[in-house]
């Protein structure tokens, strides 16, 4: 009897492993079950006693079993998933190439309309809704292709201060297209758009939780964690009010949805 219940303790220890990680483990515990099982039994036949395993033995080697079945199809939606994102990579890399092309091609400083779809930067301490939302905005009178350092300068001379900013490194990017297209310093792959706002600009937004739209209440929630913008210290030092101070946005290239600069016009939908 010591046997069994030390046997049901392995099992049920084994089982609630398998079903707690979902690891790749169940095949190997339901090895395990089949051998301590031998093992036992040749323990009992050579103390002339009968061998039976009791009934919630056998409920646990079957529940190791299914976890083992179960892991087989989690493997095989693993390998879809694996080939899913190759082919959003090939997707996301072609988009890429094709947009870099288009705001290639598109007038420096002429006001443009583009369409972006991003994750709102949000606090995570207590919040539900962290990782679940993104944000869909219509950015009208924007433009791309601007010196930044140029636009300051220009505010600078305006508000009757001789000082200028010197051109800078992107903090954590590099320049792939003078003014125009950026990269990533932790991954050259991942480019950005440049894009600088016009006191003209105006934007038309909506918030999305897990892909549909965000409800009364979950975009109050989504307000009250977002984190909010900071304005330059160094436009700030040259005398430029706030509400003057240049604005620049970087937009990761797949989060660009469509691009419009007169009759030029591009979509991640084409």
């Amino acid at each position: 009897m010591r046997e069994k219940l030390y046997l049901c303790s392995v099992i049920k220890k084994h089982t609630r492993l398998c079903l707690f990680t979902l690891t790749k483990t169940a095949t190997k515990h339901v090895a395990q079950i089949g051998r301590l099982l031998a093992i036992i039994k040749l323990k009992m036949v050579e103390r002339g006693k009968s061998f039976a395993v009791c009934s919630s033995t056998k409920k646990m080697k079957k529940v190791a079993q299914g976890i083992a079945h179960i892991e087989k199809k989690q493997y095989l939606c693993t390998e879809i998933k694996k080939q899913q994102v190759i082919n959003q990579f090939k997707f996301f890399t072609t988009m890429a190439t094709e947009l870099v092309s288009f705001v290639k091609s598109l007038n420096k400083g002429t006001l443009s309309t583009i369409v972006t779809n991003t994750e709102p930067r949000m606090r995570k301490t207590g919040n539900p809704l962290f990782g679940r939302v993104r944000k869909q905005t219509t950015l009208n009178h924007i433009v791309v292709g601007v010196s930044y350092e140029n636009s300051v300068n220009n505010k600078s001379e305006r508000v009757g201060n001789g000082e200028h900013i010197e051109s800078e490194k992107p903090n954590g990017k590099t320049w792939v297209v003078p003014n125009l297209i950026l990269s990533a310093d932790k991954d050259e792959k991942q480019l950005y758009l440049r894009t600088t706002l016009r006191k003209t600009t105006t934007t038309e937004s909506f918030y999305l939780v897990d892909g549909r739209p965000a409800t009364e209440d979950e975009v109050a929630t989504i307000k009250e964690f977002l984190q909010g913008s900071s304005t330059s210290g160094k436009q700030a030092a040259l005398g430029i009010a706030e509400e003057d101070q240049v604005v620049v946005r970087d937009y990761k290239v797949e989060n660009i949805l469509a691009i419009k600069q007169g009759n030029k016009k591009w979509s991640a939908q084409q």
